[in-house]
């Protein structure tokens, strides 16, 4: 059974950078209803139409290299050729792998929902600087005040126990109902890309089910 995680400095610290860039491991090819992919703690927010016969969710981490990987260069590609032309309508789920994972989604979520997307991205654009920091807390301060986040509402964030318990429950579902082993991980239509989710997998795994 996955442990829950529990914010505190110690644990901030004592997160290691090896276990944050580790690789993902290969997904189990497993199918699910579609309706019990759906029902999770936190609600989807979807790209794309709402009536696209093509469903995509992506579990992904902040502390995850190849997220922001796939990010970079997965996520664009998806955009252009099925989100805006209504093929496809895509959500992006937490996963929380560790204690910086759960920081960086709930200081995303004392944003707001509108501000909410841009200080994730500013958190995934400088990775590097906080996952790697000796004071891991004080450097993702730091990166939170560039977007806006005072140190008042970082620490309020911190105090957010809701939201943790549903991080929580999300990185249990996922590992024990939905059988993902790492991040990115990406369903198409209930159906869990086997490997790597590059853009080439997850456009075979599209065609497929058509």
């Amino acid at each position: 059974m996955p442990m829950p995680f529990h914010l505190s400095r110690r644990a901030l610290l004592a997160t290691s950078v090896a276990a944050a860039f580790a690789a993902a491991l290969p997904s189990l090819a497993i199918g699910l209803e579609e309706d019990a992919l759906l029902s999770v703690d936190i609600p989807d927010t979807f790209a794309g139409q709402p009536d696209a016969p093509v469903t995509i969710i992506e579990y992904w981490s902040p502390t995850c290299g190849y997220c922001t990987t796939f990010l970079d260069e997965t996520f664009p590609r998806l955009k252009a050729d099925y989100l805006d032309t209504g093929k496809a309508r895509m959500a992006i789920r937490p996963f929380v792998r560790n204690a910086m994972d759960a920081v960086v989604f709930m200081v995303a979520e004392v944003a707001g929902p509108e501000r909410a997307p841009a200080v994730i991205e500013h958190f995934m654009r400088n990775q590097a600087r906080w996952v790697n920091a000796p004071d891991r807390l004080a450097a993702m301060k730091d990166v939170a005040n560039e977007v806006g986040i005072t140190p008042v509402l970082f620490e309020a964030a911190m105090l957010n126990q809701d939201l943790l318990g549903k991080l929580n429950r999300m990185r249990k579902q996922a590992i024990e109902s939905f059988g993902i082993q790492g991040t990115p991980a990406v369903f198409v239509n209930g159906r869990l890309v086997a490997g790597a989710a590059t853009y080439d997998a997850i456009s075979a795994q599209i065609a497929g089910g058509q």
